[in-house]
């Protein structure tokens, strides 16, 4: 196998890997609704008593817990503190995305950004008849791939085939994967 191949196919396995990272288990679903909709959130966590709200001089509860976990009340601007009981966590958190389904964005897939992948890809192709080893060509396309997510942090502030959402979270991975990139081209 040749190092640009070898290079390609560590490349696209990597991303695979974060993708699965960062859409699949990243997603957090739960936490962005309720930041989106807190006064639901807070009712939600009033009526349900699985969660406990402790406020400020309040001691949190015994046993059986998992928390803090940290909120602001939208009226007041008081910051609570939520914990949950351990073993109905994942329960509460599914039924409160239920009950608020219409209210959670759905995307179609993100054939725009899963196309810009190629062009890290050709690059790295590109370099075929070259000297470079695989950890040369590998960084070729994380930089590469940097520029492109850099890209469409400007143009559309995300790139959701990695998961990224966010302006400021798709300007950090542009980066980290640039860094990666001239890190692993300079070895």
């Amino acid at each position: 196998m040749t190092p640009t191949l070898t290079a390609i196919c560590i490349f696209v396995g990597v991303l695979v890997l974060l993708a699965v990272f960062f859409v699949v288990y990243g997603r957090l679903t739960f936490w962005k609704l309720v930041h989106r909709h807190p006064y639901d959130a807070l009712a939600f966590f009033e009526s349900n008593p699985i969660w406990r709200i402790v406020r400020k001089g309040e001691e949190p509860p015994n046993g059986g817990f998992t928390g803090p976990f940290l909120f602001v009340e939208q009226h007041t601007g008081d910051r609570l503190r939520l914990y949950a009981q351990s073993d109905q966590l994942e329960q509460s958190q599914h039924e409160f995305m239920e009950q608020n389904s219409d209210l959670i964005p759905r995307y179609m897939f993100p054939w725009i950004s899963a196309l810009a992948i190629l062009y890290p890809i050709s690059a790295m192709n590109s370099l075929n008849e070259t000297p470079y080893d695989t950890v040369g060509i590998l960084g070729y396309g994380f930089t590469n791939l940097g520029y492109v997510i850099m890209a469409g942090a400007i143009l559309t502030g995300s790139f959701r085939i990695l998961g990224l959402e966010t302006r400021m979270q798709t300007f950090v991975g542009a980066a980290a994967f640039w860094i990666v990139g001239v890190v692993l081209s300079n070895v």
